[in-house]
């Protein structure tokens, strides 16, 4: 992507199954994890991950749900491994860690530090 500032900013969930239905975060707690990419730079913003539960419809039928949304850094040999995947020469350029913070979402209840996280 080109140099600039970008943010993750809330999530929608879809289930089409048994004729679909869709959920999303209130507009309330909607939230932005901020980052920013540099010219030359490959930056890692760390392990997004969001997770899934149970509800309930209007009917009481069990289906599924949006859970949370979890942001840890990744293990070395997962950077390692990304890093390998980055076509010439963006692997050869430099390489920046720099984990997305969760502080960012201002406890946002849909947003938490996963395993791992810093």
């Amino acid at each position: 992507m080109p140099a600039g500032s970008y943010e993750f900013y809330t999530y929608r969930f879809y289930m089409f199954a048994g004729g679909g239905s869709g959920y999303s975060v209130p507009i309330k707690q909607e939230f932005s994890l901020p980052f920013k990419l540099e010219p030359g730079q490959v930056v890692h913003v760390g392990k997004l991950k969001l997770t899934t539960e149970w509800g309930k419809n209007v009917f009481g039928m069990r289906m599924a749900a949006p859970g949370l949304l979890e942001v840890s850094d990744e293990k070395e040999a997962a950077k390692r491994l990304a890093l390998a995947k980055c076509p010439p020469p963006a692997n050869l350029k430099s390489y920046v860690s720099a984990p997305i913070s969760v502080e960012a979402a201002k406890g946002n209840p849909f947003v938490r530090r996963g395993p791992g996280a810093r």
